[in-house]
């Protein structure tokens, strides 16, 4: 038995994640490196689900999320790589990318009190077709530029093993 349709919006505030890693050349000079790592992930999220019959107190729910998000990487290197120090050489890295997609949730309610819920859900398949720009990388290894434009594209991905639940607190206007 239907109790309610339920109709969600969601912005994701933007994951970012930096960090600064000083890099030793190891062999007692005092030379050292520097490489930081930088990305962003920025998702809107659109949803309704069907509400089903459970107890007073528990709601269990399928439902369908439309998103779209976008997301970025920056890498940059002085006197150090990926894979750690290089004297007289520089590195830099941009990746820029866009998603829009489709996922089925599935959970449940449980009524702590008239108006206020905690929940559980579950995002058991999706579908997301993701585009990407470009990436260029820039290294310098002593005096000596070389500039690699990678071609971006475009591909979809179907996950079905589900992603990482989520749990959520809500009050019902």
């Amino acid at each position: 038995m239907l109790i309610r349709k339920q109709f969600l919006y969601c912005i994701h505030i933007p994951n970012l994640f930096f960090s600064y890693i000083k890099v030793d050349a190891g062999n007692g000079t005092g030379d050292e490196g520097t490489f930081t790592y930088r990305s962003r992930y920025t998702e809107l999220n659109l949803g309704i689900q069907k509400h089903f019959s459970g107890t007073s107190r528990l709601s269990p729910f399928i439902g369908a999320d439309l998103l779209a998000g976008a997301d970025g990487t920056h890498h940059k290197g002085e006197d150090a790589g990926t894979s750690g120090y290089i004297k007289n050489y520089s590195y830099d890295r941009e990746a820029q990318a866009a998603q829009v997609g489709i996922r089925a949730v599935v959970g449940f309610d449980f009524w702590v009190m008239k108006g206020l819920y905690v929940g559980a859900v579950y995002r058991p398949v999706s579908l997301i077709l993701q585009k990407e720009d470009d990436t260029t990388t820039t290294s310098v290894s002593n005096g000596s530029t070389i500039k690699t434009v990678n071609p971006g594209g475009s591909y979809a991905t179907l996950n079905t093993f589900g992603e990482v639940g989520s749990v959520r607190i809500g009050w019902l206007f």
